[in-house]
């Protein structure tokens, strides 16, 4: 994807993580329900993740001082990443259909190779905690139970500190090649609290990359 798919204003952002949560807890909570495949715990975090930015954020919407802002966007950074998390998880499954996925406002995305060597396959990444100033990226393909990558291909990632959001991977101005999963980036003290926003894609050999996953973003331990 050229652009991020999680609206940049909070507003609009808003409104698309609230209806996300509304639309998914309808098909798992139906009777009989539609979903089987979330656990109801991960749908309770996914909710907890919605109500605390919506707290944080329904405070700014009258005149507040400056640390209210704030505390508004550190609670987005990390109600955000519950959320690209849970969409990567549980939202590319075959019961999560195109239409599902429309009416959510996601992008559809191929998960098969194609015979003229392009690169279609989709990235999972998770960034488990690990010890002080290491970012970890384990990583495997979107839909597969087995781990690291593919044979022939490496893995391309691109991640930037930033104070907000991106607007695309554009905005990702480092790029590392890695060959093995777990990759991890080793930061300074001073970073120590920041965010790393990162996108990574599959690349072959012949140089054709893969789609990007989605923007994610951790802070430095």
């Amino acid at each position: 994807m050229g652009k991020d798919y999680i609206p940049a204003a909070d507003a609009e952002f808003n409104n698309f993580f609230r209806h996300i949560t509304r639309y998914v807890a309808e098909k798992c909570t139906g009777r009989p329900p539609e979903w089987t495949h979330i656990p109801a715990e991960e749908l309770n975090t996914l909710n907890d993740a919605y109500t605390a930015w919506y707290s944080a954020y329904e405070l700014t919407l009258v005149p507040h001082p400056q640390q209210l802002t704030r505390a508004k966007n550190e609670q987005r950074a990390i109600s955000e990443k519950v959320l690209r998390q849970f969409v990567q998880d549980f939202l590319h499954y075959k019961a999560v259909t195109n239409l599902d996925r429309d009416k959510m406002k996601l992008p559809n995305r191929s998960r098969k190779r194609s015979r003229q060597g392009e690169v279609t396959e989709c990235m999972a990444v998770t960034t488990p905690l690990r010890n002080h100033r290491e970012v970890v990226f384990k990583y495997r393909v979107m839909g597969s139970t087995r781990r690291g990558k593919p044979d022939g291909y490496h893995a391309i990632i691109r991640w930037a500190i930033l104070d907000k959001p991106p607007e695309s991977h554009n905005d990702l101005h480092n790029t590392v090649v890695s060959t093995s999963s777990p990759h991890i980036l080793t930061f300074g003290e001073e970073d120590r609290g920041k965010i790393v926003y990162y996108s990574l894609c599959w690349q072959n050999r012949a140089g054709v990359m893969g789609p990007w996953s989605d923007i994610g973003s951790t802070r430095v331990p």
